[in-house]
This record gives C-alpha cells, sequence and structure tokens, in this order.
C-alpha cells in the first residue's frame, strides 16, 4: 500500500478546513457527512464567516473545485450568494441521491 494521499482521503477528515467559494471566503468545514459506506462525502456542512454565530450550510460535494490538504483549503467553483441561495453551478453534476424518501 503506498503512502499517498488521495483526494477522497483527504475531504474523508477535512474538518477545520477553510472553504472558500469562487469571490470570498464562506467558512470552515464543520464536518464531513456520508451516506451509507461511501468513502467520499455526499456534503460538507459549513460553518459560515460572516453570518450568524453558529450558522452552518450544507454544500454538495459536486461544487468542490480544488483540495488542498496541506493548507487545508478547499476551494468551491460557484459565489457564495449562489451557494447561500442553494442555486447549483451549471457545471456541477446532479445533487446526490438522499436516503431520506420524504425528500
Amino acid at each position: 500500500m503506498s503512502g499517498r494521499t488521495t483526494h477522497e482521503d483527504v475531504l474523508a477528515c477535512c474538518h477545520g478546513f477553510s472553504i472558500i467559494a469562487s469571490d470570498r471566503l464562506l467558512g470552515v468545514v464543520e464536518t464531513p457527512v456520508f451516506s451509507g459506506a461511501a468513502l467520499e462525502p455526499d456534503y460538507l456542512i459549513v460553518r459560515t464567516a460572516d453570518s450568524i454565530p453558529g450558522s452552518f450550510l450544507k454544500v454538495p460535494l459536486a461544487l468542490v473545485g480544488e483540495v488542498d490538504g496541506e493548507l487545508g483549503r478547499i476551494s468551491l467553483s460557484a459565489p457564495v450568494e449562489d451557494i447561500i441561495e442553494g442555486r447549483p453551478d451549471p457545471r456541477a453534476g446532479p445533487e446526490p441521491r438522499s436516503a431520506d424518501p420524504t425528500r
């Protein structure tokens, strides 16, 4: 087994990483959220930087552009306002399906 760290490995344990939207800082990863036995998270729960303390956003992994494990930074492909409003990035694929049948 190699000692090489993969994109998947870094995202699986990215708590505390800075999240940079395409236009500015969004916040800090509180926790990655996984579905089932997946090795890569479906979403990142982000503690927002510019809003009420204790506010969180659910960011789909499809918006993740670059991941820098050494700097503890994740870049997103959408601006903050689009993420807050829940507007999807047209370059991103469909959102992962929820295991919750009410969604």
